[in-house]
């Protein structure tokens, strides 16, 4: 006896989802099994009540993945926006195929709730708040995921901070003034790098810090 694979019932849910329930009978007796489906995914498929064979069954399958994937996906955002690149990355940790993470983050973007530019623009705020260089934001923001787009737009963003004045702030925060040994601002000069901020940006920080003792 060939599986008769049958199509019992199609429930479309609030969340914009469709719940498909299968049958499939054989010698070995019969098994019931329900595959949940974007409604795009649903509808791609033209899947109707009645038999089907085994090559949509087997879509079904592959795109219920998706659908999880792409839940998955929606949840780590919900948690912490992030890029898509960082989105795949997390959806992939969570067991799913690298074909299924690729088509679940496909439907993330062009869904376009997820703003690159704008979420690359916050956090550069929030590294600014920290007193962070601007190549170590920039790097930062690369290690996250987000494209050379988003990443220029949320630079171009900030364009007006004067860096020179935030090493200045960093240089107080964290020695309370000018190092007076040469070795504790050569220690100094290598920390304010490692924050990310330029070798002119450095010098005028202490340039400025000098005159602000001397006066």
């Amino acid at each position: 006896m060939k599986d008769i694979i049958e199509v019992r019932s199609i429930t479309r849910t609030q969340d914009g989802r469709v719940s498909v329930g299968v049958c499939v009978e054989n010698d070995f007796g019969r098994e019931r099994c329900e595959f949940v489906l974007l409604d795009e995914l649903f509808c791609e498929l033209g899947i109707q009540k009645g038999e089907i064979d085994k090559a949509l069954l087997c879509e079904m399958e592959k795109f219920s993945q998706v659908t999880a994937a792409y839940c998955s996906a929606c949840s780590s955002f919900a948690y912490s926006q992030s890029s898509l690149r960082a989105l795949f990355r997390k959806t992939l940790q969570k067991g799913f195929s690298r074909e299924v993470c690729e088509a679940a983050i496909y439907i993330v973007r062009s869904r376009g709730f997820v703003d690159e530019e704008q979420i690359a623009a916050r956090r550069a705020e929030l590294m600014l708040d920290k007193l962070w260089g601007k190549s170590r934001i920039i790097m930062k923001l690369r290690e996250e995921g987000f494209p050379d787009s988003a990443i220029k737009a949320a630079m171009d963003g900030v364009c007006e901070i004067d860096f020179a004045e935030n090493c200045a702030r960093l240089i107080l925060k964290k020695y309370r003034g000018l190092p007076e040994e040469r070795h504790q601002s050569q220690k100094m000069y290598a920390a304010l790098a490692r924050y990310g901020y330029s070798g002119s940006d450095i010098k005028e920080a202490v340039r400025v810090l000098s005159e602000r003792y001397e006066n």
